[in-house]
């Protein structure tokens, strides 16, 4: 028996099963192609798996008669079409060779701004989680704390730094890559003692004279060391702190107990609380 699907654009196809299931708990047809050997199958795959692959034919599918009419319900809003072959040899069932299209029902737009809500609210929860920290240990707030700082005086060092050149004064993100680049590309110039490739930010990758990569990787070594050395100060003072209270109250912001700055200052001489 051969039935015959009419698409949205009115084109028709002939198939030998048309099946309206359900998949995961979703509406959905199977639909078969039966063919008498290989090389017929493989012939009609080719139009079959165009045919399905058209979103607006599928906008609606019904099937038809002979004269055109139509013998069931129109079947609308079907997709994402995956195409399946069976040989003889994979199932005892029949000697035909079959293409199987199983199609899904798809979602409405209300249905996928509803399912996209749900989707941006769960990434929402994994970038910037509801933490209750009535329930945490001081021990466990700690550690969030220090998180929380590290992250943002990180984010800070990775925005980069400005390095007075000769011909001026250049920017220079400072993401792990780009530290990996200056250091390598440093010891490259100072070992060969010739230009070397590379670029600043928002400009075009231009020779670096060895003295310009030593002074770059000079300065930014050195504002990497500063601040690396201020996430581990806020660790000190977070860790010192008694209460829950006292660790909530500190930001990446606030200003360093005297000891804790004037060890900072000893190590560097340089303001790091005002350097921000």
């Amino acid at each position: 028996m051969k039935n015959i699907i009419r698409f949205n654009d009115l084109t028709t196809m002939e198939c030998t099963n048309f099946t309206p299931t359900l998949i995961d708990n979703v509406d959905a047809l199977i639909i078969e192609f039966h063919y008498p050997n290989f090389i017929t199958m493989n012939e009609r795959s080719v139009a079959i798996y165009q045919k399905f692959q058209d979103i607006f034919a599928l906008k609606k599918l019904e099937l038809i008669d002979e004269q055109g009419n139509a013998i069931s319900a129109a079947y609308t809003g079907f997709g994402d079409a995956i195409l399946s072959i069976q040989t003889p040899d994979s199932a005892a069932r029949t000697k035909d060779y079959i293409v199987f299209v199983q199609l899904k029902k798809l979602m409405d737009i209300e249905n996928k701004i509803s399912a996209l809500n749900v989707v941006v609210e769960k990434m929402r929860e994994k970038i910037d989680p509801v933490v209750d920290f009535s329930k945490m240990s001081l021990e466990e707030i700690q550690e969030h704390k220090c998180k929380e700082i590290q992250d943002i005086i990180q984010k800070f060092i990775e925005d980069g730094v400005d390095v007075e050149l000769p011909g001026g004064t250049e920017h220079f993100s400072l993401s792990p890559l780009d530290q990996l680049n200056i250091a390598k590309l440093a010891r490259r110039a100072e070992l060969l003692q010739l230009p070397v490739p590379y670029h600043s930010d928002k400009n075009s990758c231009r020779p670096y004279t060895p003295e310009e990569m030593s002074l770059i990787s000079l300065v930014t070594d050195t504002f990497i060391t500063q601040f690396t050395t201020l996430i581990n100060a806020y660790n000190v003072w977070v860790r010192r702190c008694t209460s829950p209270e006292e660790v909530l109250s500190i930001t990446a912001s606030s200003e360093l107990p005297e000891d804790l700055q004037k060890n900072i200052d000893s190590l560097s001489g340089i303001d790091f609380y005002n350097a921000r």
